[in-house]
């Protein structure tokens, strides 16, 4: 069966509407994962700088008392 050119344009206006929603959908899609990207390594610049001070402050002077109380001299 041979198609009319109407339908052969029909056709055509069909596959270009596809491409488009196509198109659409692909850059909706890079928009969102550059996103993505960008949310990673702004994370990973945060986590770089406490590991950074983190790093910088160790060893620490004292560790924290585990006790309740602390000697500060003999009691009278």
């Amino acid at each position: 069966m041979q198609r009319t050119l109407g339908g052969k344009l029909w056709s055509l206006v069909q596959y270009a509407c596809v491409l488009y929603a196509g198109q659409k959908a692909f850059n909706a899609l890079q928009r969102s994962l550059k996103k993505k990207r960008e949310e990673i390594q702004s994370r990973r610049e945060n986590s770089d700088k406490v590991d950074i001070a983190s790093e910088d402050s160790f060893p620490a002077s004292d560790p924290p008392a585990w006790g309740g109380s602390h000697a500060v001299g003999p009691i009278h």
